[in-house]
């Protein structure tokens, strides 16, 4: 691979080359399609970012807020090789078939994409990049002989979820075996530090993209026979948006869908839930097994969804513990990142008198395993603590929701007529999320504290505040949403820009429904769909 550092560039010396494919985002979606084609194809990538965060790259990100207000402060956009993957969790979820459904009482749902073809895709991410096992998800794991997760789903219309964690989480970055076999390869050219100001089309194809570098302002102009924009949810539709050579509306726009459908999973956390009984270790609050660990999350089943006209939410639970084991938990996390050097602090800020060493067997099981413990270690640890019969040490209940937002044409992402220090035009998010949402997420959340009550878990007279607020979870889904007809969306059913020959669309921001499930191991599977049909087409 050939790396390009554009803020070193004087002139358009790439003007010239012309690419089989020039993929815009350096994100798990653009990395995964390099390599899926690179053996075949002569390919450009373009990152606005570097190995590394950049202030002045991520500077780029800033946007206004006209609807429901975001986290602040909070690095949901990287703009960095590897993208927002540098900072994963490595949290995974698979959709629901009913995620995928044409709903009746969800405007705006239904997948061009059955459950089977995804689930084959879905199937090949462990093998290859060493993402979840597509297996542990369908692996049965109840535990019945838990008192508490036996007396939630003895409720016929709970189903169970999982959410899955690999050993080692998956990262995409210049460390990655995926970027080993990208740099060994002469078929790729990295842009970093490249911003992708428009694109340019000629009829119904589009020839260039307009870079510029974030540093001294040239202007590359990259050609390529078919171009990806994998550069995330807003920046997905800003980029068609500011693409107006031919379009005083924007590339793909012509029904006025880019940049709307705007979709995040709101969620609320509730604390302070008392619990007259002690909880012991189960998979309802994560449970270490060979390959990684899970944890069962709760939904209503389809047929309840159905019956009640709700949204496919999940709640999932969490042991609250005393302020002082999180204290303890914070101040050993810190302590661990800086001794891994995986922190951006140094041991000179930290004080190791905050470490309560006394505490460290209570919380050992909540450090990250992929930053702290041995997975096998965190394995024993939990065998150990079940075999004893040794209950957690908490007396309340966390329940996390996640829910999944309706579509709504209004939610959305648009320009703004001021520009940032590349000379391109920053967006605006109207971000509107419905009464269905918070619906659905009281239901659920009465059902099980009813569920609770008549279990004796709780006390029968304690009542709880309906939903008031609610948070954003950084995924930014459905500005370029798949729609059979151009009139009802931006891509096609293979993720091609309606009416545009040669242009197309990977990430989240194809989504027509969210569902509650993260949305990066569903990225990744598209991707792969994706990079198979290129390669068919341009074969």
């Amino acid at each position: 691979m050939k790396i390009v550092d554009c803020n070193k560039l004087v002139s358009s010396n790439y003007e010239k080359y012309s690419f089989d494919f020039c993929i815009i985002g350096a994100g798990i979606a653009g990395v995964i399609l390099a390599d899926q084609l690179l053996d075949k194809f002569n390919i450009a990538i373009i990152e606005s970012g570097d190995f590394s965060i950049n202030q002045k790259a991520q500077e780029l990100n800033e946007l206004t807020i006209s609807g429901n207000p975001i986290r602040k402060n909070f690095q949901n956009r990287i703009r960095q090789y590897g993208g927002a993957c540098n900072l994963w969790a490595g949290r995974s979820l698979i959709f629901n078939e009913i995620d995928l459904k044409n709903r009746s009482w969800i405007n705006n749902s239904g997948w061009p994409i059955s459950m089977e073809e995804l689930n084959h895709y879905y199937s090949k991410l462990h093998k290859k990049y060493g993402m979840v096992d597509f297996d542990m998800f369908s692996n049965t794991h109840d535990d019945f002989d838990n008192s508490l997760y036996a007396d939630i789903f003895k409720f016929d219309d709970f189903d169970s979820d999982k959410a899955v964690w690999t050993e080692k989480i998956a990262r995409f970055g210049d460390k990655s075996k995926t970027f080993k076999r990208l740099n060994k390869s002469h078929n790729v050219v990295l842009f970093k530090n490249a911003t992708v100001q428009k694109l340019c089309d000629i009829g119904s194809r589009i020839n260039s993209c307009r870079v510029v570098s974030s540093k001294n302002n040239t202007l590359i102009n990259i050609q390529a026979n078919c171009f990806i924009i994998a550069a995330g949810g807003i920046e997905n539709a800003r980029i068609l948006l500011s693409s107006r050579d031919q379009h005083s509306v924007g590339i793909g726009n012509k029904y006025d869908n880019v940049g709307r459908y705007y979709m995040d999973h709101p969620s609320h956390i509730r604390k302070n839930i008392k619990l007259n009984k002690r909880i012991y270790h189960s998979s309802l609050f994560q449970k270490p097994i060979k390959g990684g660990r899970f944890k069962n999350i709760i939904r209503f089943n389809d047929a309840f969804q159905e019956k009640h006209q709700l949204t496919n939410n999940h709640i999932e639970f969490s042991p609250q513990y005393p302020e002082s084991y999180e204290n303890a938990f914070s101040s050993t996390v810190q302590m661990a990142k800086i001794l891994l050097r995986k922190g951006s602090g140094t041991a000179s800020r930290f004080d190791f008198s905050q470490v309560k060493i006394s505490k460290i067997p209570e919380i050992i099981y909540l450090l990250s395993p992929s930053e702290i413990i041995p997975h096998l270690i965190n394995r024993l640890y939990y065998q150990a603590n079940v075999a004893m019969n040794r209950p957690i040490n908490s007396n309340n209940l966390v329940v996390s929701h996640h829910m999944e937002q309706v579509p709504n044409r209004d939610s959305r992402v648009s320009l703004i007529h001021t520009k940032n220090y590349l000379n391109i035009n920053k967006t605006n998010l109207n971000w509107i999320v419905g009464s269905k949402e918070r619906e659905t997420a009281d239901m659920l959340e009465n059902k099980i504290i009813e569920v609770l009550k008549k279990s004796d878990w709780i006390d029968k007279d304690v009542e709880y505040k309906k939903i008031d607020a609610f948070n954003d979870a950084s995924h930014h889904m459905g500005t370029t949403r798949i729609s059979l007809s151009p009139k009802g969306g931006v891509v096609d059913h293979n993720c091609q820009v309606h009416n545009v020959d040669n242009l197309f669309i990977a990430g989240s921001s194809v989504f027509p429904t969210s569902g509650s499930a993260n949305p990066t191991y569903t990225i990744a599977a598209l991707t792969l769909r994706l990079s198979k049909y290129l390669r068919v087409k341009y074969a």
